[in-house]
């Protein structure tokens, strides 16, 4: 799966891309990915503020940072369709 073309380097991430990952990063995300990708934590996290431009070797493992937060949002959402279905349950009783 490849977010990022060539257009892309050289400029910051979409506000979208950094706000979706912003909100679905869990405590210790940026630094496993980056430490999975031989990559620098602090440059990770510059470049999802949009304080350093995305290159072709940060791309990877920015990529890879959004499927971690993906997957967060799979599974946060799966756990409140069953919090929900729970609550439903105990008020039907």
């Amino acid at each position: 799966m490849a977010i990022f073309e060539k257009k892309h380097y050289g400029k910051v991430i979409s506000n979208k891309l950094a706000a979706y990952i912003m909100y679905n990063i869990k405590d210790g995300d940026i630094e496993e990915v980056a430490k999975n990708s031989n990559f620098s934590p602090n440059e990770l996290t510059d470049i999802i503020r949009g304080y350093k431009y995305l290159t072709e070797d940060s791309s990877y493992t920015v990529q890879q940072l959004f499927k971690r937060c993906l997957n967060n949002y799979m599974k946060s959402e799966k756990r409140n369709r069953e919090v929900l279905n729970e609550l439903i349950t105990k008020f039907n009783d």
